[in-house]
């Protein structure tokens, strides 16, 4: 399918709420004291809760970002199958980006990637079970280029000197700063046509970009909420291995919620009924928890 056919899924007749946001990311890793290390020493995130096999991470207000479930002898993330591509940590301000590439360096953590995307700047890592996370911030929407209903967004390199200089006469920062949260999730699909239509026309979002083998969707007029690719391969991942366990959605109200919900089971998702809460599946096998704001 080349990329104008795309154009032929981007009006749903559901459109999702425009202030729908990403909530938490659940994760499944092989050994939680390796990865509460990483993420709270490199990624800068608070734990904000601890049990046996468990842990959640955040914000220092409190605000939960990523949920750690242990799977003790949990494979790494295998290439080449379905799941998850990355998360992306949505940090305020340049200079907080700034802030975790120092960290990063001080820890002398690998960067897996970094760019330009015009509407962004990010950062790329990969966790110890292989987990993708971004870190980014965005540039203001006022200089967010649209034509013909379409974000215009591009890989370019990152200057890191021009990044690293924003930190001159800056104290420190070890933790991300209040206001951080999920941006974005990145998603392999086997399927982006299906994928296209199912984030369209069951959830609700907009189709706000595309390019070969790749989409991104979003709600709100945002740069996406939702990318989904067939970068990496065809094969579900296996049932014992770590990757993603879940990603939330959340809406502003009930409301918004339940129109949803309805017009997901009319298109007849998948909802898992033994979950406490709303738990949906796309085609791909990953699960979707429904939330809203005043619930």
């Amino acid at each position: 399918m080349n990329v104008a056919s795309y154009g032929e899924m981007a009006s749903p007749a559901f459109s999702i709420d425009a202030k729908t946001q990403l909530g938490e990311v659940a994760l499944v890793v092989g050994d939680l004291q390796r990865s509460i290390a990483f993420y709270t020493d490199v990624i800068g995130l608070v734990t904000c809760g601890k049990s046996v096999g468990d842990a959640i991470l955040g914000t220092p207000e409190g605000r939960v970002l990523v949920r750690l479930r242990e799977v003790p002898g949990a494979l790494p993330r295998i290439a080449r199958t379905t799941g998850l591509y990355h998360f992306a940590i949505l940090v305020p301000s340049r200079v907080d980006l700034a802030h975790r590439l120092k960290r990063i360096a001080e820890t002398r953590t690998r960067l897996q990637g970094a760019a330009d995307h015009r509407v962004s700047e990010a950062l790329y890592l990969e966790d110890p079970d292989g987990n993708g996370v971004e870190l980014y911030y965005d540039r203001p929407r006022g200089n967010w280029i649209w034509l013909e209903g379409r974000v215009q967004m591009d890989t370019r390199p990152l200057d890191f000197r021009k990044l690293l200089d924003e930190l001159e006469r800056e104290p420190p920062q070890y933790e991300v700063p209040i206001g951080t949260r999920i941006g974005h999730i990145h998603l392999h699909v086997s399927n982006l046509k299906e994928a296209i239509r199912f984030y369209t026309e069951t959830v609700g979002f907009r189709l706000v970009a595309a390019v070969p083998g790749a989409a991104f969707v979003s709600a709100g007029g945002y740069h996406h909420h939702i990318g989904l690719n067939t970068w990496g391969g065809s094969t579900p991942p296996a049932p014992e291995s770590a990757g993603l366990d879940y990603f939330e959605l959340v809406l502003p109200e009930v409301r918004a919620l339940n129109f949803l919900v309805q017009s997901a089971r009319f298109r007849r998702a998948r909802f898992d009924d033994d979950w406490d809460g709303l738990l949906m599946r796309d085609p791909f096998g990953n699960r979707i928890v429904l939330k809203s704001l005043d619930q």
